[in-house]
């Protein structure tokens, strides 16, 4: 009974902190309007809910916990009384004292803690050793060898509003944070499921209709969730049995829930916090980056859709009886409408902070007058406060993570580590740029293995993505290019995050998921890469639908090479074949385009009348 008793108090407790962080939060933001506070109150909650919803496994944990909630208050009350002396103080000339010493130490040591528990080790030790290179650095000999004070790199990460509190936490604590509530309000009072009826009335009856329904579900989804594990468990409880229901092997239908779900983060207009970091890095409006990434949205979907629909029609796959009537899902439409005030704000004003303040304004009338007038249940007003915990559970996640890499981001840029790392991949590339490219690829997806795609994104940026927009490559598509493979790693074997939260709901062996996963989406690594070389993707004009005209044909040619299947079996021949008309109409030459056309509709035809010619003859025998 003890045990039960305390893992309720816990509950409730998180409850509590939940409501209040969001309630304090939103008048710190929209009342006070500190930065420095916000920052203040950001870390601590994101610390004291991270040691309470992730218990330490020690034997001793009722006792490491509180200790470790206790220190993260004391320290949030220690800045929130010090915020002047720490906004004044000098590095260096400024003489620091026992308590900066001791506070500062902390605010160390329960960051990265929380990684920890939030994140798990890989992260943890990354961060580890940027912090081991700070302080040995200056024993060590060579190019990796940094003068620094360690007392500078100290105050700069532990005592300024750069480092720890530094703007990746401010983007954590506005544009994330308020997003991630926006997100966790839709889907928590149900809203949200508007999207899963939206894809089964659209393609459930169509060929291979579980698995089309589970992809349009996802990418629907996507544009209130960034995170791709989310997304997996939020719409991946009803996809998965579904398409196993329909047919499909536990691994598969798991893999093209992975794969869907990881998307999600570069679907407009709430993408992952990536790119809140990627406009405030490109000092561009957000709007800019959610239209940069519209184009190479939809072609990621596109690709997966066509490797579904050939692997559908090779196995047989039909659709599936829809319930739901056009009629019901019409009648639903409404519920999109925080969605469309959201879009209509981010484009009529130049804040995304006040876009989402409106937008959530809205939110709450339109949630309450739906639950109080249309739906009649008043108790039903509980949700709001439930999502209300969902999002500081998922806010904790970010702020931790953040706060972690923005001291790796300030010992990075205070020793010099940066231009250093950066010499030895230039060294690596011979001054190649498609090994360069490659470098970057397998540096971004390394990373994102063992930690979270913001991370994975920040780390990989701050790195490599200088070296690519020096080689002249546009600074959106380069950094749209890292944020992509780091999106990519979610379902990357041997560490494939987006992947095993699939194979965990749908039964199957988690090897088997990643790698079925990672077949899907051969066609998807394509798309980075076209990023770099047709601005048109990231630039949308009248001019991008030519080039995604001539790319969506590469992919249907590519797709049926890594099947090797249209209409009929294909020989090893068939699909180096298609494989290569892929490249011919993914190039960028005129001609090599019109003629990959001409002979991949040309195959299209003669395979299509193999096929029926087949079935016929079956049929006459």
């Amino acid at each position: 009974m003890n045990k039960i008793s305390n893992k309720v108090t816990r509950e409730n407790i998180i409850y509590l902190l939940s409501s209040v962080w969001v309630f304090l939060q939103l008048y710190v933001l929209a009342i006070l309007k500190n930065d420095f506070t916000l920052k203040i109150v950001h870390i601590t909650f994101a610390l004291i809910l991270a040691f309470l919803v992730k218990p330490s496994k020690h034997p001793l944990n009722k006792f490491v916990d509180p200790i470790l909630v206790i220190l993260a208050a004391l320290t949030g009350i220690f800045y929130l009384m010090r915020e002047e002396y720490i906004l004044e103080r000098i590095p260096l000339l400024t003489p620091i004292t026992f308590p900066d010493i001791l506070f500062g130490s902390l605010l160390i040591f329960l960051t990265v803690e929380s990684v920890r528990r939030v994140a798990g080790r890989v992260l943890t030790v990354f961060i580890s050793l940027f912090v081991l290179y700070w302080i040995v650095g200056p024993a060590i000999p060579g190019v990796m060898h940094h003068g620094v004070s360690l007392q500078l790199i100290f105050e700069q990460i532990a005592l300024s509003p750069d480092g720890i509190l530094g703007f990746l936490l401010y983007i954590s604590a506005t544009y994330v944070f308020m997003f991630i509530l926006f997100s966790s309000i839709l889907y928590g009072t149900g809203i949200g499921t508007v999207y899963i009826n939206v894809a089964l009335r659209a393609v459930g009856m169509k060929r291979g209709g579980a698995a089309k329904a589970a992809i349009i579900a996802s990418s629907l989804f996507g544009t209130i969730s960034g995170a791709s594990v989310s997304n997996v468990l939020a719409t991946g409880t009803f996809t998965i049995p579904m398409m196993k229901k329909a047919g499909y092997r536990a691994s598969f239908a798991a893999a093209v829930e992975a794969i869907a779900s990881t998307g999600g983060q570069l679907v407009p207009p709430i993408m992952g916090a990536a790119a809140f970091i990627m406009a405030e890095v490109l000092n561009v409006n957000y709007l800019y980056i959610i239209t940069a990434a519209i184009i190479p949205a939809f072609l990621y979907y596109a690709s997966i859709f066509i490797t579904v629909d050939l692997i559908a029609q090779r196995d047989k796959l039909k659709g599936f009886e829809v319930k739901i009537s056009w009629k019901d899902v019409l009648k639903n439409l409404y519920l999109f409408l925080p969605l469309v005030v959201l879009i209509y704000r981010l484009v009529t004003t130049m804040s995304p902070l006040g876009a989402i303040v409106d937008s959530l304004t809205f939110t709450f009338a339109f949630i309450f007058f739906k639950i109080l007038v249309i739906d009649k249940k008043p108790r039903n007003l509980k949700l709001i406060l439930d999502s209300f915990s969902d999002a500081a559970k998922n806010a904790t996640v970010v702020a931790c993570i953040l706060a972690g890499v923005g001291m790796v981001v300030g010992i990075i840029g205070l020793t010099g580590l940066g231009q250093k790392l950066t010499s030895v991949i230039i060294s690596l590339s011979h001054g190649n740029i498609v090994v360069l490219t490659v470098l970057t690829m397998i540096l971004a997806i390394l990373l994102g293995m063992g930690m979270p795609t913001t991370a994975a994104y920040v780390l990989t940026a701050s790195i490599a993505a200088p070296i690519l927009i020096h080689a002249g490559f546009d600074k959106i598509a380069t950094h749209l290019f890292v944020f992509y493979f780091a999106m990519l790693s979610a379902v990357t074997p041997p560490v494939a995050v987006a992947s095993y939260a699939a194979a965990s709901l749908a039964g199957s062996k988690i090897e088997e998921t990643g790698f079925t996963a990672f077949k899907l989406a051969t066609v998807s690594y394509v798309i980075p890469f076209l990023m770099l070389i047709y601005k048109e993707l990231t630039q949308p004009s009248l001019n991008s639908l030519f080039t995604v005209f001539f790319i969506l044909s590469g992919f249907v040619a590519l797709s049926i090479a890594v099947v090797g299947y249209f209409g009929r079996k294909l020989s090893v021949a068939y699909r180096i074949l298609f494989a290569f008309l892929a490249i011919l109409l993914l190039q960028q030459l005129l001609l090599f385009k019109f003629l990959g056309l001409i002979i991949l509709t040309s195959m299209l035809y003669i395979l299509r009348k193999k096929a029926l010619y087949e079935v016929y003859q079956n049929g006459n025998d």
